[in-house]
């Protein structure tokens, strides 16, 4: 892979079947909605002369990105951006026109990596959560909501059976002194979750429906699949990445197709990338 140094060195487990999939030409516009570590926008670039629009509503994301484009001359741009406004930023950034679209969801290895945002319960920061830089952290939830909100959150976006007890146990501990740190609400969790028999961290569950909770992750994606530039987008491949859960998931298709899912919207609307709209969202859980 040639230009861009992507996070780390990090290179997508997906990038060959996504780049089959969106079969990039000299001269398309391409969208990477979720930048990153900038994997997927170095493969689209490497692949043709085409340019690439990288969105990212992580800012230290848009700024590595910005750092390096000039890489690529003009054929890389970077902009924050989430899937609420992507209609909007596509628009003043490219015309609305574009060719295809690579989404790659749940929280980026990078936003793992960096203890001090807060995602991992495997390394000790603050209790975050944030991609982007602004609204309310894990803290808060985990400090000022009450013990029935906590329960329902965590069992409700973390698929927890334990929601309630694990509810219980924060509420104990934070009338103690504040939750701050991520080891504490991990540990806080361990005290009253087994390990399950495959060996996943008994806190995964929590620190999911938090992440969830404080990025509105859900609510981003039913705004998406509202969005007219996806439903009119006919003439545009779409690739939709997890994976975590469905590792086949690289999707080619002409239109975003709404399908139903009581919980990814009001009215019921959910995006149907060629998955069931209940696997889309379990996938996001379990990044």
């Amino acid at each position: 892979m040639t230009g861009l140094a992507t996070y780390g060195g990090h290179v997508p487990v997906l990038l060959d079947q996504v780049i089959a999939s969106l079969t990039p030409r000299d001269g398309d516009t391409m969208v990477d909605a979720t930048f990153g570590g900038g994997g997927y926008s170095a493969g689209l670039l490497d692949a043709a002369d085409c340019c690439v629009l990288g969105l990212d509503r992580d800012p230290d994301a848009v700024r590595r990105g910005q750092a390096q484009a000039s890489r690529w001359g003009d054929r890389l741009s970077v902009v924050e951006g989430r899937f609420s406004t992507l209609e909007q930023t596509v628009n003043e950034q490219v015309g609305g026109q574009v060719d295809g679209v690579v989404f790659d969801l749940g929280v980026s290895s990078y936003q793992l990596d960096e203890a001090h945002r807060g995602f991992s319960f495997r390394h000790d920061g603050p209790l975050d959560m944030r991609m982007g830089a602004d609204g309310k952290s894990a803290a808060d939830a985990v400090n000022h909501l009450d013990e029935a909100e906590l329960a329902g959150l965590i069992g409700r976006l973390g698929e927890e059976r334990r929601a309630r007890a694990v509810a219980r146990a924060i509420v104990a501990a934070r009338k103690e002194a504040p939750i701050a740190r991520t080891l504490e609400l991990a540990e806080i969790v361990r005290g009253v979750v087994r390990r399950s028999p495959d060996g996943i961290d008994p806190a995964t569950r929590t620190f999911q429906a938090l992440r969830l909770w404080v990025n509105d992750e859900l609510g981003e994606l039913e705004q998406l699949g509202a969005s007219p530039f996806y439903v009119s987008a006919i003439d545009t491949e779409v690739a939709a990445v997890d994976d975590d859960v469905v590792p086949d998931a690289q999707i080619n298709v002409e239109v975003v197709i709404l399908g139903d899912h009581p919980e990814l919207g009001a009215d019921g609307r959910a995006i149907d990338f060629g998955v069931k709209a209940e696997d889309l969202e379990r996938s996001l859980r379990n990044r």
